[in-house]
């Protein structure tokens, strides 16, 4: 019941009860006035029931591509193949092959196949994770990475609490990243390896003889996520505190929303490729990965008695040669744009037909107040631009 006045509340409050709103469209503010938003109980859950149904979708989509085929494309080789194979079709003999009957009866063939990355499709990936891993295998290591982010979000909020400074969030969140690093390293191992028995304490063990070797790629890695992060919420804040904003505000914004979105595609994303390529460069020995590693990273770590340390030779070589993982992952983020903007479309379309189950004819009124609403928006907008163009026009005039 609360959250269908919770609702009811919203919708009400998205239109406000301005006389100039008869002016727009009266058959529409009348028949407004007259409606009573009130959802019933069952309508009320009946939203809310789907859209948690689809965020959980979603997350799941999330990890499943965004996690699990991301990490398994940034550490695929992509260089082919030689398969070596015995014919069925018997050798011809020579007429001195009595001589000789070690000779072999087929002949051997070798075939190259060229690098197709499992990676590459979604359906694709799935089933050959499916038939090494299980149907439940698209969802692996989900327990590392909600230790992960159970112990990253704490530290770096209670150091964010400490440094009260301007640049004191970035340093929180680069040292609380380089502090659960092995967490990482962990999850990334879990999600890698074939199916096997090892306990997270031993893959802990052997995360932490790397931790030296990966904490200063994990806390750039941090800073970069920080670095949208804020840029998206400098953002969104100056639209939402001021109610009228001006063309340059608008264009500010827009900038630094495409800004953000370059900068997580070639910086954010290419300082988490190779992180991962880090940590796989000490994966366990006695372990295979599930899909084929390229044999470029196992160069990235040498060991020095029991732990492990960045060999910067190949570590300078590599930081430039991320071409091939980094367009698998940029394909891999793509298809969830499209994955997400799919849902999110069939989410507003079911919503809209619960709506209409729960008000009938009386949605249409809603949208044609919503839409006089909007349009009475764009006219005070107008206004007040017109306005402050009169005030710099009479400012120039007093100049003169």
């Amino acid at each position: 019941m609360l959250v269908a006045r919770a609702i009811s509340h919203a919708v009400k409050r998205g239109v406000h009860t301005d006389p100039r709103l008869f002016d727009i469209d009266a058959e529409a503010m009348i028949a407004w006035k007259q409606f009573d938003p009130t959802l019933p109980w069952w309508g009320g859950s009946l939203l809310w029931s789907t859209v948690f149904a689809f965020i959980f979708m979603l997350y799941t989509i999330h990890y499943s591509v965004g996690h699990v085929m991301s990490t398994c494309a940034m550490i695929e080789s992509s260089k082919p193949t030689t398969i070596f194979r015995i014919s069925l079709v018997e050798k011809e003999k020579e007429p001195s092959s009595d001589d000789h009957p070690d000779d072999p009866l087929f002949v051997d063939e070798s075939t190259t196949i060229p690098a197709i990355p499992l990676t590459r499709h979604i359906r694709t990936f799935r089933t050959h994770l499916r038939s090494l891993a299980g149907p439940l295998s698209s969802y692996r290591a989900l327990h590392y990475g909600a230790l992960y982010l159970v112990a990253f979000g704490s530290l770096h909020y209670f150091l964010a609490a400490l440094l009260r400074f301007p640049v004191g969030n970035y340093i929180a969140v680069a040292i609380a990243s380089a502090a659960v690093a092995p967490l990482h390293a962990a999850w990334t191992h879990a999600t890698i390896a074939m199916p096997s028995d090892k306990r997270m304490g031993s893959r802990l063990a052997h995360a932490r003889r790397g931790w030296k070797a990966i904490s200063l790629t994990a806390a750039m890695w941090g800073i970069t996520n920080e670095v949208v992060i804020s840029m998206a919420r400098m953002a969104a804040e100056m639209v939402a505190l001021d109610r009228n904003p001006d063309m340059n505000i608008l264009v500010l914004t827009t900038c630094m929303s495409v800004f953000s979105v370059l900068y997580y595609l070639f910086i954010t994303v290419r300082m988490e490729i190779l992180l991962v390529r880090l940590e796989a460069a000490y994966f366990p020995i006695d372990e295979e990965t599930i899909v084929p590693m390229d044999g470029s990273i196992c160069e990235l770590m040498v060991v020095e008695e029991t732990k492990y340390r960045v060999n910067p030779v190949a570590m300078k070589k590599e930081s430039r040669g991320l071409t091939s993982p980094f367009k698998r992952v940029l394909l891999i983020i793509g298809k969830l744009m499209v994955i997400d903007t799919a849902m999110i479309l069939a989410l507003v379309n079911i919503l809209l037909l619960e709506l209409y189950l729960c008000w009938g004819e009386q949605l249409v009124m809603v949208f044609r107040a919503f839409k006089a609403s909007y349009q009475l928006y764009l006219k005070k907008a107008a206004e007040q631009g017109a306005a402050q163009a009169e005030i710099g026009i009479d400012f120039l005039d007093l100049d003169e």
